[in-house]
């Protein structure tokens, strides 16, 4: 499936936190990981929070990469909205809806990517790849990567990070001080474009930052 009917179904599983309900989206993700020879597995404190953990095992030991994101959005008012927020509309070369800058085109778009690279055939050579896709990052991570680190750390220890917000160091994954490579995006409204442009509209999507 590729990034932007992925990120279409996405935005349908309504997972506004609180209360999140993320687990019949992780379902669904780690389905279609299980069909393209991924190891996965659903990691929970309670059972209708889950985290997704999929790994693609190399070929010998060495350093692990994971990609991290997570799949719960911040709240929002239909009534404020030119489309349905959980619509996934593919309108004009955009797909709208709450989760398509924060974060669900990031979770579509490494899912996608782990998917083609999977199923053509590819391994790492040395050390695993990591899909990580979390629960209940928008009211502290308490379900999701607070918890994983805390309580399931061997699950996602790893030697660098890719994940949301700018690059830094941290030691919440590795258990030693390591660079947290990642990407700055910058989030400014509710669609995205498979082309990969972003739009600015006068309603902010979460966490923007003016650029």
């Amino acid at each position: 499936m590729k990034a932007p009917e992925l990120l279409q179904r996405l935005i349908r599983f309504n997972t506004v936190n609180p209360p999140g309900n993320e687990g019949e989206a992780l379902e669904f993700l780690k389905g279609m990981l299980d069909d393209a020879g991924w190891q996965t597995e659903l990691l929970a404190k309670v059972p209708e929070r889950p985290n997704l953990v999929a790994r693609l095992k190399g070929a010998e030991p060495g350093p692990n990469l994971a990609l991290i994101s997570h799949v719960d959005t911040v709240p929002a008012k239909p009534e404020e909205w030119t489309h349905d927020p959980w619509s996934g509309d593919l309108e004009d070369g955009y797909i709208w809806g709450r989760g398509a800058l924060d974060m669900k085109d990031q979770v579509a778009s490494e899912t996608a990517a782990c998917l083609a690279l999977a199923e053509s055939g590819w391994r790492p050579a040395k050390g695993d790849l990591l899909l990580v896709v979390a629960a209940d990052e928008e009211t502290g991570a308490h379900f999701g990567a607070q918890w994983l680190c805390a309580e399931q750390a061997d699950e996602v220890r790893c030697d660098w990070v890719v994940n949301e917000g700018a690059g830094k160091s941290s030691t919440s994954m590795t258990g030693a001080s390591s660079p947290w490579p990642s990407v700055k995006r910058v989030r400014s409204g509710s669609r995205w474009s498979p082309t990969g442009s972003q739009v600015t509209d006068r309603f902010p999507g979460s966490e923007t930052t003016p650029s």
